[in-house]
């Protein structure tokens, strides 16, 4: 998996983070996907933009990451705006109730 990493101010005091994977993620590749979320917050990042498009594959490994992101995002005021999902990957957010606006099912 190949990730492109673009950071961008909004303003003085939010910053937004633009991530564009290529690939597979799955449990061999979604530390990549992980770290680099995690960079971004800790980098102060309030909105981070995830675009999709180039993802062939998403496994249960990377919704559990983009659940952790949209959670600790969620609770500074910020939030993770998933973008251009291809339908396979779009199928699996739905299956686990990871949509735009809704919360991840927990259980």
């Amino acid at each position: 998996m190949v990730i492109t990493d673009t950071t961008r101010a909004l303003d003085d005091c939010r910053s937004r983070v633009s991530l564009e994977p290529v690939g597979e993620i799955d449990a061999g590749t979604v530390a990549t996907l992980g770290d680099l979320l995690h960079d971004a917050l800790l980098s102060g990042a309030h909105e981070i933009d995830l675009d999709l498009r180039r993802v062939s594959f998403m496994d249960t490994a990377a919704v559990e990451v983009l659940q952790m992101a949209r959670e600790t995002l969620e609770s500074v005021g910020g939030h993770l705006c998933i973008r251009n999902a291809t339908a396979s990957v779009r199928r699996l957010l739905s299956l686990t109730a990871f949509t735009p606006g809704r919360p991840a099912a927990h259980g």
